[in-house]
């Protein structure tokens, strides 16, 4: 996440948007590290109880702030592709599955795309937003992308301009009735 300049504005929105979960995820591990260093002061409760309790809080912080990271720079790379992004034209590259189906209710896949940018190939890959794309999506197909101009190897699909041209086109297939 080492674009520069750095956006302060739209970092700070990512931040907001997961300050309440960050906090609550710190909260709950507070408590409980308080109530596992009260338990081994003041209650004769042995080692094992408090440092269950200073353990789990811990966990939590620590899970509070790396899942806080890791979403905060998720978003805050989208809201750059949003505001800084430029629109580019891919090619389907393939499909694969990303989970065998059988222990999953939905599987999920994803799309392999590569495009240029200034004479340079690039290739990423995306999840597919749902089933209906594994039927309407095929090899050397276009696909419309957004690209972020620092970093032109990042890039995600534009979903609904390319649904809407398969619409216009009268290419886009309806998803088969699932079975109940």
């Amino acid at each position: 996440m080492s674009l520069t300049p750095l956006s302060w504005r739209l970092l700070f929105k990512a931040i907001h948007r997961h300050l309440v979960f960050f906090l609550i995820f710190f909260l709950l591990g507070g408590v409980s590290v308080a109530v596992g260093v009260v338990l081994f002061l003041y209650v004769d409760a042995g080692i094992v109880g408090p440092g269950f309790c200073v353990l789990m809080g811990v966990g939590a912080m620590m899970i509070g702030v790396w899942t806080s990271f890791s979403s905060i720079g998720y978003y805050y790379e989208r809201a750059l592709l949003k505001e800084h992004g430029r629109n580019v034209d891919g090619q389907v590259v393939s499909l694969s599955q990303l989970t065998d189906g059988e222990h999953e209710d939905e599987p999920l896949w994803a799309v392999a795309f590569a495009y240029q940018v200034d004479g340079q190939r690039y290739e990423s890959e995306a999840v597919l937003p749902n089933l209906a794309w594994v039927d309407n999506l095929q090899a050397a197909q276009w696909l419309p992308l957004r690209m972020l101009k620092p970093r032109p190897e990042v890039a995600e699909p534009r979903w609904r301009k390319m649904k809407n041209h398969l619409k216009r086109e009268g290419q886009w297939q309806a998803p088969a009735a699932q079975e109940g």
